[in-house]
């Protein structure tokens, strides 16, 4: 028997509700969550409710249904609503005894999420483990698209596509008819629906619609940063002692919480070099172990440099451990063949050509920090053991800061200690400048100092709005030096002993106004600190304070000096002038200006040390500081800008200052920067220095800009450096090539042309290169 309906827009109510429900659950309800794989999402359908209350719409022209043989067919433009999805197609034919479900003619699905598929034909088991499409279209809502001529879905939540392409842009054409974006076409594409992730075999790459390179096999994750096992983008270098180098890293997704990565690379002209790194999650604690060797072809690229020698390797590993937001501890460990091989083959972890071994803990909240770790500094390079042994090593080094909130505002007490035990194995000293002056990193030593710093300190409000915050404290000292180097520079063998008491009334008057369109706010500032006792050097040695300049951001500090080591001494004011502007138009100003005195003691910049932080500093000319500036500000309209300027006020005279504005806007995005250094003869620089640079970044047309800038070194009358590229940006495609030429002032490559290249096929990867010429 049969039942036949023309169109009449049925519904869940209808006199047929009982069989329309047993479509809605054949179409929905069977699914398990992840069955239909990408070509219909996770819970693409297992998320439809299948109780008897779910409202379902299924429109045609005809409907038939066949109770004797089960089967249920509605034709004519077919339109099926359920719980968010929609379906849209020429005929469905349900056949309950065999449990199948077929689409044929126009098929089109959408989930509420916005994903899509159009097929001409799908023929699918009603529990959808199992199926076949043909000529299909499934499109994200994000835009991603798969085209394929068949797709066959398998029981093991697999998808086979016969003939299929991937592009994360859709059709690949903008608004304007140009080809954008990337492609992968494939005769056999398989999706797992399980790992989530895409094999494609034999795979053709498509830019801009142009194919341009053929893989033996690629895989591409659903989520681009997914945990997926695969090659990974390839990698092109060169250079004169290794030759091109070509490598290509295998992504081995072991479990997701450990997985190993393969990069060998081949240099043409020292052969094939390891590369294995293995990263592991356990619970809280994360750590990786990299590894490199290499057995060098030609070991005399590095004639006269520690590299030349047949095997050449390092490993490195890193580790952290979290038990909580506030606590962290970890490592860092280097070894090596030779100091050289890291930066010889560009690979690897360092900080400015040093790697540091080393084991930390540390504890940081709102009013407490602790840390306490050990350290060994290592030269990367061309270092032999002598320079290698002069590189620092702290067993332990250690720092604790606390503030201590006292009730009833009573102000706070503020806590502090440092430890340094310093080994060192021989006298680091560069000789700089035409006279060769000796500026000394470190002496050979075994220095231990620790202090200790306690204070209170609390903030007072007048009636006519003066803010009044005094600052009491102490402290202690404790240093041993044992002597061991034998330069004439370095201090001789003993012990320190000393307690500094500290006094500082900070003053400040914060005053606002307004004007037309703008809101001033003025602050005069007033600081006067007395820091009793006569240890200027407090550490003896200096390990930890060697770099200091006086400027806008410390003109209000009690201690100045950056580390343990130094400490400031005497009675010493400062005043200073802060203003900010904001403008109703949006545009705004900060200004501040000040000096520094000293009134009576020991100037501690001025005192002599071997690692020079005081000559230039704007601090160690008698008692009147140099006068220091700054401004940070922008008028609106994508510009912005900010100064700094150090000046001498007997003679006057201008020490340093540095200058740098940017404007951001659709016709161009420039910078400039300009910075100056006057002569300091008591660090060996005779002459002034001074650079201007700019950078400006162009538009071509809609995907295409230019990037041209340099730096131009006055004092040489010579250029540093300077700089163009070209790239392409579409949204997913990206590349590029630029040039990079250095001058014979540049303090890292002098005289030497590089060519640098990139590709990214976004948002799944990208590759570069770089040529170098000296």
């Amino acid at each position: 028997m049969s039942l036949v309906r023309h169109r009449s827009g049925l519904t869940g109510n209808f006199a047929l509700r009982g069989m329309l429900l047993c479509v809605a659950i054949g179409l929905f309800g069977a699914a398990p969550a992840r069955a239909a794989a990408s070509l219909l999402p996770a819970d693409f359908f297992g998320t439809a409710p299948v109780s008897a209350g779910a409202q379902m719409v299924i429109d045609a022209d005809t409907l038939t249904v066949n109770a004797s043989t089960g089967m249920v067919t509605a034709t004519g433009d077919v339109r099926l609503f359920f719980s968010g999805y929609s379906i849209a197609a020429d005929r469905l034919v349900y056949d309950q005894r065999a449990g199948t479900v077929e689409l044929i003619g126009h098929v089109a699905v959408r989930d509420p999420q916005g994903n899509t598929f159009v097929t001409e034909l799908a023929h699918l088991t009603d529990d959808f483990k199992t199926g076949f499409l043909r000529s299909l279209v499934f499109e994200t809502a994000s835009g991603d698209r798969i085209t394929a001529d068949e797709a066959e879905i398998t029981s093991d939540m697999k998808m086979i596509f016969v003939n299929g392409a991937y592009s994360p842009c859709g059709e690949c054409v903008d608004e304007k008819g140009r080809r954008i974006g990337w492609k992968l076409k494939a005769a056999r594409v398989e999706h797992d629906g399980v790992a989530r992730i895409y094999y494609f075999e034999n795979p053709t790459i498509e830019l801009l619609g142009v194919p341009v390179a053929w893989l033996p096999f690629f895989v591409i994750p659903e989520a681009p940063d997914a945990e997926v096992s695969g090659f990974r983008a390839p990698a092109l270098s060169f250079d004169g002692q290794r030759g091109v180098g070509l490598a290509i890293p295998y992504y081995w997704a072991l479990d997701p919480d450990y997985n190993v990565t393969f990069s060998p690379t081949l240099f043409f002209r020292q052969g094939l070099m390891g590369d294995v790194a293995w990263q592991h999650e356990i619970g809280n604690l994360v750590y990786d172990v990299h590894g490199w060797a290499i057995y060098q072809l030609d070991p005399s690229a590095y004639v006269g440099e520690v590299g030349d020698r047949a095997w050449r390797g390092a490993t490195q590993s890193t580790g952290e451990y979290t038990p909580n937001e506030h606590w962290r501890a970890g490592w860092s460990a280097t070894a090596f063949t030779d100091p050289g091989f890291l930066p010889d083959y560009g690979v690897g972890k360092s900080d400015h050509g040093f790697a540091v071994n080393e084991a930390y803990a540390t504890y940081l909240d709102a009013d407490l920090y602790k840390d306490v770790r050990i350290q060994q500094f290592l030269d990367l390079g061309d270092t032999s053991p002598a320079e290698q042994a002069e590189q620092g090593a702290a067993l332990p080094r250690g720092r604790y800061e606390q503030i201590v909130r006292l009730d009833g505002d009573r102000g706070e007490v503020r806590l502090g200690a440092g430890l340094d035990n310093v080994y060192r194995g021989g006298d680091q000293i560069e000789y700089v400048g035409p006279g060769l002056f000796p500026h000394v990193f470190g002496f050979e030593e075994h220095k231990v100092h620790a202090s200790l710093e306690a204070g209170w300190t609390n903030q007072y409000a007048t009636a006519g709005g003066l803010l009044f915050a005094p600052y009491l404290g102490l402290r202690a000292d404790a240093a041993n030096y044992d002597g061991a180097s034998g330069d004439p520079l370095a201090p001789p063998a003993g012990s320190l002993f000393s307690a500094t008491p500290i006094a500082a009334l900070d003053v400040r008057w914060p005053l606002i106004g307004r004007g037309e369109g703008v809101t001033h706010f003025v602050e005069p500032i007033v600081q006067i600190v007395a820091r009793g006792g006569g240890a200027t050097t407090p550490g003896i040695t200096n390990d930890d304070a060697q770099s200091f300049v006086f400027e806008d951001t410390n003109l209000f500090s009690f201690n100045r000096f950056s580390g343990i080591d130094r400490q400031e001494t005497g009675v010493r004011a400062a005043w200073g002038l802060h203003y900010n502007a904001q403008f109703d138009a949006g545009g705004w100003l900060d200004l501040i200006a000040g000096q520094s005195f000293q009134i009576a003691g020991a100037n501690s910049f001025a005192a002599p040390d071997p690692a020079l932080p005081g000559p230039g500093s704007g601090l160690e000319e008698g008692a009147l500081s140099h006068f220091v500036a700054g401004a940070t500000g922008s008028p609106g309209g994508g510009l912005s800008f900010g100064a700094k300027a150090l000046v001498d006020p007997s003679p006057l005279a201008l020490s340093r200052a540095a200058v740098a504005a940017r404007l951001e806007s659709r016709v161009a995005d420039v910078t400039f920067d300009y910075s100056y250094i006057a002569p300091v003869p008591g660090i060996g620089i005779d002459d002034a220095r001074h650079e201007v640079g700019a950078s400006a970044k162009l538009p071509i047309s809609d995907y295409w800009s230019a990037t041209a800038g340099g730096h131009y070194d006055l004092g040489a009358m010579s250029f540093a450096r300077a700089d163009v590229g070209v790239d392409y940006d579409d949204g997913y495609l990206a590349y590029g090539i630029g040039a990079t030429a250095y001058g014979p002032t540049s303090a890292t490559s002098p005289d030497s042309l590089s060519i640098d290249f990139y590709i990214k096929l976004m948002p799944i990867t990208g590759f570069g290169g770089g040529l170098e010429f000296d």
